[in-house]
């Protein structure tokens, strides 16, 4: 979570809504002539199971350059079967090993040949899945991807990282998607041919969610900037977590570089995370990409993120910014929210949102994750003013918010003001 400059750094903000380590949607009064959905809750990513036989290989950008000197390098580590990343991103691969392997050992001379390795791992998370958020035929599911393309490409693209998007419950709005520029040939693979975004988990073009998360995630900004703010941004939906929201690594970097391959996508929603294991790649990857804002959320387990890290959000860039959730009433912080007076950079509304669905069904979730897309659609609103640079967002974040009542005090060093 990005450390801001000198002022922002001793300063978060309170701001509002999704979230990372545990979501749970809570019973309210919904009103009449609403269909009320169960209470469900969500499980995020807590501690993530480390392959035994599974290494992240990054080839150097000189070396080992042709198929054979690959082919040839596999076969002397006893490599049985590898993964590419899909979308032509060929120099990050997983190499899968036999039994009995000594992962720790291949990693080592694998290391002094020069190249970059790291242990891939799985989140073992589970989500339920909410009624309904299923895909029924996969020609109408296309079709509607379609027809949600916007006609003339944007200067702002907001790419989301998570369980991807069903279009067939979100409510209509008008065209909002990613479009693919003139002279950009976009991801073939397996003969599917890139629409608008990619799914990483079942290697096709049809980003739907199968699980809700995502889904809700988008909503939330894309409900956040109807009106005036319409025809001034693009989704590009990437899916990488599967109908149970949990995902492997390699996804995730994939769809990372997927992502951040795209020139027009200036800001990333990461609402997602996990704890332990670094991301070594993954932390590479976003520093290197410093013109990207990096939204993630800051977690839900009533965690000092100080103390106990949680990933991506605990990254020091300047460029990446942790959410945490204040609670309903905006006088506390969250009760399942995460916390950090160095690991936590603003604080958002995260608890009993409401989503709509085009069914007339009503969600109510708590969490990080959705406090996250509202510090994105806050984002956004900024770089459309003219503020493109994620420093200058920021600033302005702070500039424009509400000043929090004074005696209110918060386990977490927060600003005095509050953006809703």
């Amino acid at each position: 979570m990005g450390k801001l400059n000198s002022l922002l750094q001793l300063l978060m903000i309170c701001i509002m809504l999704l979230g990372c380590s545990e979501e749970e949607v809570k019973d309210s009064d919904l009103g009449q002539n609403v269909n009320e959905k169960d209470s469900i809750v969500y499980s995020d990513v807590i501690g993530p199971i480390e392959s035994t036989n599974e290494l992240i290989i990054e080839y150097p950008e000189d070396r080992y350059t042709s198929d054979i000197q690959r082919a040839t390098l596999r076969q002397k580590h006893g490599v049985i079967q590898y993964e590419t990343c899909d979308c032509s991103n060929k120099q990050i691969e997983k190499w899968v090993f036999g039994a009995g392997v000594n992962i720790e050992e291949e990693q080592s001379e694998i290391t002094d040949k020069g190249i970059d390795v790291e242990n891939e791992f799985y989140y073992n998370n589970s989500y339920p899945i909410p009624t309904g958020l299923t895909v029924t035929d996969i020609e109408q599911d296309l079709a509607i991807l379609k027809s949600n393309i916007v006609s003339n490409p944007s200067k702002l693209t907001i790419a989301t990282l998570d369980t991807g998007i069903d279009l067939n419950h979100l409510p209509n709005t008008g065209p909002f998607l990613y479009k693919l520029r003139p002279n950009e040939s976009g991801c073939v693979e397996n003969g599917k041919q890139e629409i608008s975004g990619w799914d990483f988990v079942n290697h096709d073009n049809n980003p739907h969610d199968d699980n809700g998360h995502g889904t809700i995630v988008n909503g939330i900004i894309k409900s956040g900037l109807s009106g005036n703010y319409s025809n001034n941004y693009e989704i590009l939906p990437v899916k990488v977590f599967d109908h149970n929201g949990e995902g492997s690594y390699f996804n995730l970097l994939c769809g990372y570089k997927y992502a951040t391959s795209k020139p027009s996508v200036s800001i990333i929603n990461m609402s997602f995370g996990w704890y332990y294991k670094k991301g070594r790649l993954l932390r590479r990857y976003i520093s290197e990409n410093n013109d990207i804002l990096h939204i993630t959320s800051a977690g839900n387990d009533t965690s000092n993120n100080d103390i106990d890290p949680h990933y991506p959000s605990s990254y020091r860039h300047n460029h990446t910014v942790a959410i945490g959730s204040i609670d309903a009433t905006k006088t506390r912080l969250a009760d399942f929210s995460n916390y950090g007076t160095s690991s936590v950079d603003f604080l958002s509304l995260g608890e009993n949102i409401i989503f709509n669905d085009s069914n007339g069904d009503k969600y109510i979730v708590s969490g990080t994750s959705y406090a996250a897309p509202f510090v994105t659609v806050k984002s956004v609103i900024q770089f459309i003013d003219g503020y493109t640079l994620p420093s200058d967002i920021l600033q302005q974040l702070h500039a424009n918010a509400t000043p929090l009542d004074p005696s209110i005090t918060l386990p977490v060093r927060c600003s005095d003001k509050i953006i809703d």
